[in-house]
């Protein structure tokens, strides 16, 4: 069985066999050209799909050059390989993540930084064929231990043109105190902001330039408040269109 066991990057063994202790063969690998990027899936909101993202295909591209591996857990005797996709890059700082999931849908991932693990989950909501509603989705989320950024992949929120990402200390999200925005993002893609903090939250809002939607509603389903005097993204909300609440 495979897996990361010092979470070093290195992809690791152990071997199990009947009446035997479990023996763990670590990888110290060491040296130059040597980055990596690892891939979890999460399916846990998306009951349609398959547990740990089983029968996903992963692809990961750098400098031009593309590699994929499907996401299974492999067999073993009394056990199995760690719900991990490993790619091995040499000296790329940079790589593509695409993530085809079983139903057809898929999430990618731009411009990740090499020698970090990411979290990829698909779009939540219905299976493919059923119905669905207007509101735009977070797809990814990521964190960038190189740069100290976060990296989000999302939809347009109904018909937003543009989206603000407001962000604040993570003891402050049960007040919903912002500390900050990154403004104008475009109509969906993919964004990486600096929280400048180690621990936070953040909301994607769609606008359209003049007004701004909604910013979801908290677990008492209340409409969280909007962000005020933060910046140039401080412009009013209008929550009576049809697509106002995500």
């Amino acid at each position: 069985m495979k897996l990361d066991y010092d979470r070093d990057g290195d992809m690791d063994i152990v071997v199990t066999g009947y009446a035997e202790a479990v023996r763990l063969y670590r990888n110290e690998l060491s040296g130059v050209d040597i980055n990596w990027i690892q891939v979890a899936l999460d399916t846990s909101t998306t009951p349609h799909l398959a547990p740990d993202g089983y029968g996903a295909r992963v692809t990961a591209t750098a400098a031009g050059v593309p590699q994929s591996a499907w996401a299974d857990g492999g067999t073993s005797y009394l056990g199995r390989s760690e719900h991990l996709v490993h790619f091995g890059i040499g000296s790329e700082p940079l790589v593509d993540i695409l993530v085809e999931w079983s139903d057809g849908s898929t999430t990618a991932m731009p411009g990740l930084a090499a020698n970090q693990r990411v979290i990829a989950a698909p779009q939540s909501g219905p299976a493919p064929g059923e119905a669905s509603g207007a509101s735009g989705e977070l797809l990814t989320a990521a964190y960038d231990r190189v740069t100290g950024e976060i990296v989000v992949s999302y939809t347009p929120a109904c018909d937003s043109s543009n989206h603000t990402i407001y962000f604040g200390d993570l003891a402050d999200v049960s007040t919903h105190t912002y500390a900050d925005a990154i403004c104008w993002l475009g109509a969906g893609g993919t964004a990486r902001f600096d929280p400048d903090r180690d621990d936070a939250f953040f909301l994607v809002v769609g606008q359209n330039g003049t007004i701004e939607g909604s910013y979801g509603r908290d677990s008492a389903d209340n409409e969280r408040p909007e962000s005020t005097g933060i910046g140039n993204c401080d412009i009013p909300q209008d929550l009576s269109g049809s697509c106002a609440v995500p």
